[in-house]
């Protein structure tokens, strides 16, 4: 059965990474050739893992693969997204029992990533953090929630070198182990991954110090503030990670796992963080939201499903 499942995952991954390539194009600041040479504004360019690792790739020149830096960055988007499924897996088979319904919970993230990363919208950009930075999420929370700190950190690390988003991460990591781990021990760890996070942007920061751009990240509220104004907007915002967070939230009594209602606090605060820094009409910024979101949604419909009279009490529709 797994092996039909991994057969299944690679076909979606790669139609997932066609469609995407087809239908979004780079940032003309932040081409991939551009951040292979670290030549990328900032702070795109500090979205480093993925552009040197291609650079690596191509250097060697591996058969298969070749030394083509838009083919080498297309093979790597499809190991990142057929591994990002294969986490996914993994960490929903913790809150899901039966490993069919598992695989077959875990291939609908294929079917939910489209609305961040594939659909046209009103900026239909692509970068090469953009999947990874869904698969560390996956990973980290899945180390968190095992307790094997040591892989958590070395993914948070790595995962920071990707994109500067794994403090959500830690938001995670402190809503879930509070009042579960002594006060003094959650503030050392909340205090190195603050530091850690730090440390590799500052590393960052000097690596690009010529590059041209405006910095860590770019201020958006002004723009945010005027996007919502315009009712044309709600719908885009509605429709994010494939109106997955709405069973989530209109069904939120219905999550089992203690665990899960924490990180989807986790996830909802950090959506209240990318007001400020990213640009809401691009449906893109909340992709890595899906880690924090779907897993909560699958366990809620299964939850539903085995015991439906409970969501009639609740006065929800249910079919």
């Amino acid at each position: 059965m797994f092996a039909l499942f991994l057969a299944i995952a690679a076909v979606m991954a790669y139609n997932f990474v066609d469609y995407r390539l087809s239908l979004t194009g780079p940032y003309e600041r932040a081409t991939p050739d551009m951040l292979r040479t670290g030549r990328a504004s900032v702070p795109f360019q500090y979205r480093f893992l993925v552009p040197w690792l291609v650079d690596q790739l191509c250097r060697l020149d591996l058969p298969v693969i070749g030394s083509e830096s838009g083919r080498v960055f297309a093979v790597v988007e499809f190991i990142s997204t057929f591994a990002l499924v294969v986490a996914f897996r993994a960490y929903l088979a913790r809150f899901v029992t039966g490993q069919i319904l598992t695989s077959m919970l875990a291939l609908s993230l294929l079917w939910v990533l489209p609305y961040a990363f594939v659909l046209p919208r009103a900026l239909p950009l692509r970068y090469p953090s953009d999947v990874p930075s869904v698969l560390f999420s996956v990973l980290g929370l899945l180390f968190l929630h095992d307790r094997r700190l040591w892989l958590y950190y070395l993914t948070f690390a790595i995962g920071t070198i990707n994109r500067e988003t794994t403090c959500f991460l830690t938001m995670a990591f402190l809503l879930t182990e509070w009042g579960r781990c002594p006060g003094e021990s959650l503030a050392r760890h909340v205090v190195a991954q603050v530091a850690c996070w730090s440390a590799v942007k500052a590393w960052l920061t000097w690596l690009f110090a010529t590059n041209p751009g405006q910095g860590l990240w770019e201020w958006s509220v002004a723009g945010n503030l005027r996007a919502l104004q315009l009712p044309i907007v709600y719908p885009y915002l509605l429709s994010s990670l494939g109106y997955a967070w709405l069973p989530a939230l209109l069904l939120y009594r219905h999550i089992e796992s203690g665990f899960l209602r924490r990180v989807l606090w986790a996830g909802l605060m950090a959506c209240g963080s990318l007001l400020l820094v990213g640009n809401i009409v691009e449906l893109r910024i909340f992709g890595e939201l899906t880690a924090f979101v779907l897993p909560a949604t699958l366990t809620v419909l299964v939850s539903v499903c085995r015991n439906p009279q409970a969501a009639d009490r609740a006065q929800l529709p249910v079919s």
